[in-house]
């Protein structure tokens, strides 16, 4: 995700998750989204790269995401 938050929201998009990408970036209540769908919305090659840049399993990666995006 070197593109930065509009990388992420075309990853997002392409995988047919834009509604919550749109509660993230907009007013009211964000959506929540569950490990294994990040992780579908994500896509190896993004998740490959998390991997080797921070060292974590991917398992945790997904979990750290789906629970703080959504608040970030």
């Amino acid at each position: 995700l070197g593109g930065g938050p509009g990388e992420l929201d075309q990853h997002m998009r392409r995988q047919g998750r834009g509604d919550a990408m749109d509660s993230w970036v907009g007013t009211g209540p964000n959506h929540r989204m569950e490990p294994h769908d990040l992780e579908a919305a994500l896509g190896p090659d993004v998740l490959d790269d998390l991997q080797e840049q921070t060292g974590l399993s991917r398992q945790e990666i997904v979990q750290r995401l789906s629970r703080e995006l959504p608040d970030a």
